[in-house]
């Protein structure tokens, strides 16, 4: 009997480890999206906006926007 407990409850702990890992990227990415959004729609430019978070690569579009302004 406590074999099959223990059993039921590796089979089960694995199983909510692995839903975790596949959904914490896509929590992830949908709390970005909707603070880049929050920005935009109070007024901030999308480019700039885009090219102001920490996960975004420096692009020749970011460099350009960062020195547009000067």
């Amino acid at each position: 009997m406590t074999e099959n407990l223990f059993g039921y409850l590796r089979f089960l702990t694995s199983g909510l480890l692995l839903t975790a890992f596949l959904c914490a990227p896509v929590a992830c990415t949908a709390h970005r999206d909707h603070k880049i959004a929050e920005m935009v729609k109070a007024g901030a430019d999308p480019l700039a906006v885009g090219c102001a978070m920490p996960w975004s690569p420096p692009t020749p579009m970011c460099t350009a926007a960062a020195t547009k302004g000067k």
